[in-house]
Parts: C-alpha cells; structure tokens; sequence
C-alpha cells in the first residue's frame, strides 16, 4: 500500500504577521483527503501546515503529511506512514525533510538535512548516515514541492519546472497546467484548473511510477487547493479526494 502515500503525496489557507500576503496557505490549515482503490474505500490522508521558528529564531514552515488505511484494508497490508518537511517561509528551499513508514510488517525512518552553505543533502536512514549527495539552490523534497507548485501555478499553458530531491537522487518534476474545467467533488462543485505531472521526465523515479499517470486537479481561485488526485497504473487506479477543510485549528 505505498502507493497511498504517493498518492497523498501527489495531492500538493488566515494570515499570519509573519507570513507573505499572497501565499494561498498559513498556519493551521487542516486538509483531509478520502483515498480509495477503484471504488473501494482504502484510507485517508491529511496535511497539517505549521508556522514555526527554528532555535535560531529563523521563521519556517513545518508541512505534515499523515496517511492510513482504513480497517477494512488494515487486514490485508496496514499503513500508517508520517512525512514533514521544513522549508522558508517563502517555499524556496527545504531545510529538513522525515519520513517514517509503517507499511504491513516494514518500518523505517529516514531524514534528510539540508547544509546551504555547503550545497549539500545528508539522508540519515535508520540511525545510518549516508553519503551527503549535492544540491542546487532552489531545491525541495517530495512533499514541500506540492506547496511551491500552489504558489506558482497560475494560467492554462503553463509548465513549471522544479528541482527536487529525497536525499538520495536529484531530478527536476515538470507539472503541466493543461485545461480549466469545473468538477464536483463530496457533493460540491470546483472551478479547477487540471494539472499533470510528467513522470518520464522525472529522473531518478522508479521505472513502475514512470508509467504512472498523474492529474491533479487545483482550484482556479488564489487558493490553489488540491480539490482531487488520481494516478492509474498497471494494478489499478487510484483517486484521492477533499473530505474536510480547517483553516485554523
């Protein structure tokens, strides 16, 4: 059941003093998707954003990703996988990135440090330092990129380009605003903009989500919210949709 948090993943808000006036999330905003495997109900995911300061007073974002199968899957492959990330406040660069997995009879932790001075990524996996890997400015994780694509996106036809990395490989994701259309999504209708990330120019991404298909569909107002999520591969289709919002907890 990995593929619950990549696709939690592929779904990339009350204004604080601290915080840019036209950035479409802030702190406290709550998100819960219902993810499910063709019709069948499989789990949820949540992402929590956090407005926070660093030790050394540095203001940041802390982006929280949870995911969980439901019980009715929890019997074949349970899942309860957590992933956050630290970045700036403007988005431009992550600073932390963790991910602790609970997959079936699995578990790991690993996370990646950022040193900006030195142009480098450390992955600490399992209590094992790897060899540090060189990053470019600008860079993010998997899960910090779905906010900086919110802040870009902007008008059908354009394609973002965005350099990102695991702490293991690099690549740069190209994702594709494509069309404008509305959906329905819980029972209520989105003005949405319909986005596609271009896996077979991801470098670094495993041959079996290379030929994944990815849409994501983002709502056309200064929000950006990811309204839905689907991703089709060869076992099967994937969807995840917005079941709740909570601007500030």
């Amino acid at each position: 059941m990995r593929i619950l948090c990549l696709l939690a993943a592929m779904i990339p808000f009350l204004l604080t003093a601290e915080q840019l006036p036209d950035q479409p999330f802030s702190d406290g905003e709550r998100l819960t998707y219902d993810l499910s495997y063709g019709i069948v109900p499989a789990g949820t995911a949540t992402f929590l954003v956090r407005a926070e300061n660093l030790p050394d007073g540095t203001p940041v974002f802390r982006f929280i990703l949870r995911a969980q199968t439901n019980a009715v899957i929890d019997r074949v492959f349970k899942v309860r996988d957590t992933i956050v990330s630290i970045t700036d406040r403007q988005v431009d660069h992550a600073i932390r990135y963790i991910k602790r997995q609970h997959e079936g009879g699995k578990q790991g932790e690993e996370q990646v440090d950022f040193d900006w001075v030195a142009n480098q990524a450390t992955r600490t996996r399992d209590n094992e330092v790897e060899k540090p890997i060189a990053v470019t400015p600008g860079m993010l994780d998997p899960l910090s990129i779905l906010y900086r694509c919110r802040l870009q996106a902007d008008a059908v036809g354009d394609t973002l380009s965005l350099p990102i990395t695991d702490g293991k490989r690099t690549y740069t994701g190209e994702i594709k605003l494509l069309r404008r259309e509305t959906i329905k999504v819980s029972g209520q209708s989105y003005d949405t903009f319909y986005i596609e990330p271009d896996m077979q120019r991801a470098n670094g991404v495993s041959a079996r989500y290379k030929r994944a298909k990815v849409g994501i569909w983002i709502t056309a107002d200064d929000r950006h919210l990811p309204v839905k999520v689907t991703v089709a591969l060869p076992v099967g289709s994937f969807t995840g949709e917005l079941s709740g919002i909570v601007t500030k907890e």
